[in-house]
Parts: structure tokens; sequence; C-alpha cells
């Protein structure tokens, strides 16, 4: 009934978001606690959501959507807009992480620019999602901002009135390839629309680094690709810098909302029971669990600036931004630190925006040093000195260990041959095994094999399974999108129902033991005793380098770069400069600190 309302652009989204059921509600099992945040934007009651089933009338679907204009009056009230003649329309190409940081903070609230929509992709069941929701969405969007699934992209740019001015690409780990092909795709639906890697536009880019209100110093882990190690890194600086160094440190993860974004907004997660309430998926389970497995928290969400205040509270000497995927910091860096991988030599220039990182970093810590090729690791230091000559280079190992889980098996434990015996005692020479990796690694990630297969190789494994000929539901999707898969099985969990698909999965497989290479205890997902085989888990932290062996890597290299193989030497001269200040003006910048040898004068 307001015509203020009505004639707003996002009206008649807004309005359909209420009674299109097709893509969001109308799932398999649409009503549980992580699918109804569309119906309750609109206000809906249990009644009303009852009676949306797919057989609900027209009449009830009509009745929500006037509940979601009242909705929408109600949040508009005493709101006045002037909005410039001409508007810069953008649509962000996105995975529910970076897309919306830069959103909220460079065009929520700038009325020269009209976002006019998202799109989604990576993710699995990420098309569910329709709409990013009012409030996070500001006065400027009342209805929300429309997400669309990027296969949409070209319909998107066509139908577009007026045309779309530019398509800003705002996720990660990405080939450059990948990203010449979208813009292929966007210069072919719309010529005259500008296709925008976020990381070619500065003021966005600064625009969107956060900054410190207090005088905490932000250490940033970034990657050139998902799977590096970033959060090993993390918690060994972590605990180095709380238990050596004695700093105050919180830690801020890099978003993976997936769930009701309004009710994520903000999150932190210090035990178990966080997970559970919170109702997170097995990836992000896989990237919180672990900070709570050695009794430290870890903040995430949507609006960073928010989560960054929140932090701050705690009055920290140290923030910690532990990167996702291969993006940037979303916190301005006081130390700036890039992990590579020596299995994937070359990827630090050919995937996008971790070719950024790798040329920006203050630090270019090499890690898996122990297993990885000789060549993998020098080939990385040449690059490094050819490509970021001012970094320094630390080297580190990722040693895997093997971990019986005596709980997590109802054979094992009423097995005679299982009791008192090791892990590697169960993986014994001519035993077939198979391998839970780290999901997003071994997908997008495109990592061939990871922790469980070296470990199972290690302890003398004849046999790594392949599990395409037992794949249940969902797995099998997975098989078909990302062909270049090994023998191994993604720990794949974005709904109930693919964790459902992992457990039947595992429980068809032919072999004789599991060994899980993800970094959460798969027995407080898939359920105490509901694996009928063996399940040993393999954790792996990142370790210093002998002073010999770091020697040996540069014997053969042709230049001088600093290299070491101590990670608590880098973490050393930042912590000096957190203690030294007391006055910011006189502090000098990290690289500058770095190269004096960690004298502040």
């Amino acid at each position: 009934p307001n015509p203020a309302i009505k004639n707003h652009p996002f009206h008649a989204f807004a309005i359909r978001t209420c009674v299109a059921m097709d893509r969001a509600m109308m799932d398999e099992d649409p009503w549980d606690q992580r699918g109804r945040h569309s119906l309750e934007l609109a206000g809906a009651d249990e009644k009303a959501r009852a009676t949306l089933r797919p057989s609900a009338s027209t009449e009830a679907k009509e009745a929500l959507a006037f509940d979601g204009e009242r909705q929408l009056e109600k949040g508009m009230a005493g709101v006045s807009i002037e909005m410039p003649a001409s508007r810069v329309r953008c649509v962000i190409l996105g995975a529910a992480g970076r897309d919306f940081h830069l959103f909220l903070t460079c065009f929520k609230d700038n009325p020269h620019v009209d976002v006019v929509a998202f799109t989604c992709t990576q993710i699995p069941f990420l098309e569910r999602r329709t709409i990013f929701p009012f409030p996070l969405s500001g006065p400027l969007y009342p209805g929300g901002v429309p997400i669309v699934p990027e296969f949409e992209l070209e319909h998107l740019l066509a139908g577009a009135t007026p045309h779309v001015d530019k398509v800003i690409l705002a996720y990660s780990d990405i080939s450059v390839d990948a990203v010449d092909k979208l813009r292929q795709r966007v210069a072919s639906a719309s010529p005259t629309t500008a296709f925008i890697p976020y990381t070619d536009d500065e003021a966005i880019l600064q625009k969107s680094l956060l900054r410190p209100r207090t005088r905490a110093k932000v250490l940033a882990i970034t990657g050139v690709r998902t799977g590096v190690g970033k959060s090993q890194a993390s918690r060994y600086a972590m605990k180095y810098l709380t238990q050596q160094e004695g700093l105050k440190v919180v830690s801020l993860r890099h978003p993976m909302p997936y769930g009701n974004l309004i009710e994520e907004r903000v999150q932190k997660f210090s035990s178990y029971e966080d997970l559970e309430r919170q109702h997170v998926t097995i990836e992000e389970r896989e990237e919180y669990e672990p900070y709570i497995a050695v009794g430290l928290s870890v903040y995430a969400g949507v609006d960073y600036q928010a989560i960054l205040d929140v932090a701050e509270s705690e009055s920290p000497d140290v923030i910690l931004f532990d990167g996702g995927n291969n993006d940037l910091p979303f916190i301005k860096p006081d130390l700036y630190i890039v992990v590579a991988d020596p299995f994937r030599p070359g990827h630090e220039t050919t995937y996008f925006p971790g070719n950024f990182n790798f040329t920006h970093a203050d630090v270019v810590l090499i890690n898996k040093t122990d297993s990885a090729p000789r060549n993998g690791v020098r080939g990385l230091m040449q690059s490094a000195h050819s490509r970021n000559p001012t970094a320094s280079i630390v080297v580190s190992r990722s040693p895997p260990t093997l971990i019986r889980e005596e709980s997590s098996c109802h054979l094992a434990r009423h097995d005679d041959r299982f009791p008192e015996q090791r892990p590697e005692h169960i993986i014994q020479k001519g035993c077939h095994v198979l391998c839970v990796e780290d999901g997003p690694s071994c997908t997008h990630g495109g990592m061939p094999f990871g922790a469980a297969t070296f470990a199972a190789l290690e302890a003398g494994a004849c046999e790594i399974v392949d599990p395409r000929p037992f794949l249940k539901g969902s797995l099998v999707d997975v098989f078909n999108k990302y062909e270049g898969l090994g023998p191994l099985l993604p720990c794949m969990g974005y709904s109930p129902e693919q964790v459902e698909d992992l457990k039947e999965t595992i429980n068809a497989t032919i072999c004789d033991t599991v060994v899980c290479g993800t970094p959460i205890d798969l027995r407080r997902v898939l359920g105490d005793g509901q694996l009928n085989k063996p399940l040993v888990r393999v954790r792996y932290e990142l370790c210093d380098v002998p002073e010999d062996e770091v020697k040996e890597l540069m014997s053969k290299q042709p230049f001088e770069q600093e290299v070491t193989g101590r990670f608590s030497d880098i973490l050393h001269k930042f912590a000096d400069l957190v203690r030294h200040d007391a006055n910011p003006q006189s502090v000098p910048t990290i690289q500058q600190f770095i190269a004096s040898g960690g004298n502040p004068l």
C-alpha cells in the first residue's frame, strides 16, 4: 500500500521472493534450521510455513506476500533516501564470501552505485539462497539484493534494463584461464559492460580493507591455493604468540556463511556446543574445530566490520586473520604472509587472486617440504625471488600423524583384533584403504591427493581404494563436476542429506580401513558407531625445518634472499614490533623491522 515501496526497483523482486518457493523452499527437506531465512525475513509465522508446502493454495501464498510487503514497509519507515539521477549498475560474481564483504564495505551505503544482483557458484546447494536479505542490505536495498546462479549470468545481463555497467569478480581460487572465460561471457552477453576482477580496482581494494580502531596489530595468513596449509600456519602463529610471547591474540576466519545470513552476521566459536548450536556444515567445521580442539576461539560471520568491533572489545594485542581459499585479507595487515604449496608449483602465478597474495606478501611460507619434491620447493623459491624479491622466505614441514579413533566404529569396539593396537598396526602391509580427504582442497582446490593418502602409503597400505563404484546421492554429482579427482573421497557435507550420502558411501566401499585426512573429528558428524569399518584420523601441524636442510635447499639457489626454517623467528620479530608500539608514528614497517634484525631503534 505504500507507494514509495511499490515504486522501489526491488519491490517486485522482494514480493516474488516471498512466493517463489520453487528454488529455496521446495527442496526435499526445506524446513530445517538452515533453510528458513527467506520465510523468516518475510515475517511468516509457523502456521504460514506449514501452509507453504508444494500443495499450498494461491490464497496462502498471497497472504504471505502481503505480510512480506508489510515487513518492507516497516523496515522503510522513517527512511528518506535521495537517489542521484543516474547510478552505476553492478553485478557482483561471488560465492558467499568476498562478494558480500565488498557489498557491505563499498556499496551498501553508496547511492551512486546500484548493485543489481549477486551471482553464486563453487559451493554446493548455494543456489537455494535467492536473496541477500534486509536489514543486512541496508536502506538503499529494502527488498534485499537478488542472488542468482552464475550459469544465469548471460540471461541476467541481457535482460537488465537499464543495462549493467560493471561486472565485478569477487570470489577466489579460480584459474586465470577461467577468469578470461568469464570476461568473454560478459563481453558476449553485454558488449558495453566492463568486467573487473576486484583486485584490479584500487578504490574497491582499499575501501574493503578494514582498519582496527585500536592499536592492535594485524597478522594476515593467506595462500596461493586452497589446501596449502593456511590453517596450520594460523594455529602455529596463534599458539606461539600466546604461549611463547605472552600476547593476547584473537582470530578472525574468512567467511563461510552457508546458513541464515542474518543469524550469522557475527559468529564466535569457542566450544563444540557452539558448532552444534549454529548447525555448521562439515566445511565450516574443518576451519573452526581445530581451534576449539586446542582450547582457542575463532570469529567469523558476514559483517566483518561488526566482527572486528566485537573482537577488538577483547582488547587484543594481535588480530590474526585466517584466510580462506586463496583470497586476500579483509583487514589491512601489519604482517602479510602467503603460504605456498610445492606440490603445485606454478599455481602461484596462474590462480586468482592467490597470484596477488604471492607478489604482495611480506613473507612467503613454503609448506610441506618434508613430503614435497625438491624441485617443487626450489621452483617456489625461484618464483618468490623473481616476483617478490623483498619478501622473506620461510620453509616448513607438515608431517602427518595417525590417530586411532577407538569409539568411532562399532566393529572395532567389538573385535578382539583392534583394542590396544596402534594406528600404524591397523594399516598393515597389504591393507586396502579408503582415503577421506579435505573437501574444498580436493575439489575446487585441485589437489590430486591429501594427507590421508600420503599417511596411508607411508604406513604400508597396498591399495588406495577408488570410491567411484560405491558413490551415493549427491557425491555422484561432485565426481561428475570435478573429473580430475583421484582415488579419494572428498569429505563433503554442505547439507544433512550430503552428510548422509558421505556416511553411506563410506559404509558401502569395500576396504579394510578408512583413513580420514580432514581436520575434523568425523565421528561427531556421522554419529558414534555409525561406520562399519575402522577409522584412523590423520593430524598435521606445521613444524620448523632443521638448519642443515635449509642449507641444502639453498645450496643450488643462485640468489641471496633471506630463507629460514624457523617460522617462529618471523613471529618473534613481529611480537617485538607489537610490544614497541607505544608511539605509532615511530614504529617501522614490518619489512624495515625484519630487515633490521629485530632492533626497533
